[in-house]
């Protein structure tokens, strides 16, 4: 078996990784440059200063800054990322290294703090923006295509420490600046972006004691916006389909919803909430009809029940309501469902075939 002439052979870095010059051309810090290093038995610890002044260390993984307190470097504690390979004034070398090895393309990051040190500056960094252009073009000229990766890991750490990450909707706003800056900066010598490495990993940022439920929903949240504007196609089998990858719980029943925005988008999901919103109105206006008490009620009832639950169902695969495991009436897989609303559906149409036999 041979790999095809245009098979992109490569392989990736982290800047928090391998940058090194932390403090280096008015860099911001982000949050491994206050990580300690670690060992097998030995967890990597985030340094601060708690609200009294005392100097603390906790863990790195789960951490959560306390209140009052502030993130600090301590000159007796180990920080590895400080100098990674200090691929910061090496990269000339570096790249020709990765040209020697035969590379035709190079995965890597730009630091976020290296471009606006904070995250809320008004102008970026201009001697950040350089360094990336430098490297970019280096890359090019020994015929090595860069694959960017737009955050990895490396959020301002004056905005965590304000805002407590990406818990807070203000790095939306945030975010999209520094992202316009670094396309508007680098257009023409970057092709291939990714705007967030590990995509999945967002569901870390829930809080530690977040529910199961928690995560579903958010997994079902993901399903939804993947699809986009038309979807992927019924029964896709692209292994971007966040259905595939075994991340949605209950995908026949609680969270088809989900599945029907990640297949057949934005426009299906529309079409599915029309015919259910017929179908209720229709009910509605058939007990409307109706000549005696008896079958308004069981029309307007059975409406009713339809609506609700498809208001319940769809609320909850798109997080506005929490989980309840109730269905999406004649779409969720389950027998007991199905009967029940297609006899409540069969009185509905009794009650409006009444009308005509005493016409």
């Amino acid at each position: 078996m041979k790999f095809s002439k245009d098979f992109y052979w490569g392989g990736a870095v982290a800047a928090n990784q391998c940058e090194g010059a932390w403090n280096v051309d008015g860099r911001g810090m982000t949050r491994t440059d206050v990580t300690t290093g670690g060992t097998v038995n030995t967890p990597r610890m985030v340094t601060f200063i708690d609200k009294d002044g005392n100097k603390q260390k906790l863990p790195n993984h789960g951490f959560k800054l306390p209140e009052g307190a502030h993130f600090a470097v301590f000159d007796d504690e180990l920080y590895p990322n400080h100098d990674g390979i200090d691929f910061y004034h090496h990269y000339k070398e570096d790249i020709a290294l990765l040209k020697e090895m035969g590379f035709k393309m190079f995965r890597l990051s730009i630091s976020w703090s290296r471009i606006y040190p904070t995250g809320e500056e008004d102008k970026p960094n201009q001697a950040g923006l350089d360094f990336y252009r430098n490297v970019f073009t280096e890359l090019r000229n020994a015929g090595i295509e860069p694959l960017v990766s737009i955050w990895h890991f490396d959020t301002p750490l004056a905005l965590e420490e304000k805002y407590g990450d990406w818990l807070d909707r203000k790095y939306i706003a945030l975010y999209e600046k520094y992202v316009t800056t670094i396309f508007n900066e680098y257009k023409g010598l970057v092709k291939y972006w990714l705007t967030f490495n590990e995509i999945n990993n967002t569901i870390n940022f829930l809080p530690d004691n977040a529910s199961d439920e928690a995560y579903q929903q958010n997994n079902s949240e993901m399903a939804i916006g993947s699809g986009q504007l038309t979807g992927k196609g019924l029964n896709n089998n692209t292994t971007t389909s966040v259905k595939n990858g075994n991340y949605i719980s209950e995908p026949q029943t609680d969270f088809i919803f989900a599945i029907i925005g990640e297949e057949l988008g934005f426009v299906g999901c529309c079409i599915i909430i029309a015919l259910l919103l017929l179908v209720v109105i229709q009910c509605i206006l058939i007990g409307m009809r109706s000549r005696d008490l008896a079958g308004k009620i069981i029309c307007s009832g059975v409406g009713g029940l339809i609506g609700f639950q498809s208001f319940i169902n769809i609320s909850v695969a798109t997080n506005m309501l929490p989980n309840t495991g109730v269905p999406l009436p004649f779409i969720s897989y389950g027998l007991t469902s199905l009967v029940s609303l297609y006899i409540g559906i069969g009185f509905v149409l009794n009650v409006g075939l009444q009308q005509k036999k005493y016409q």
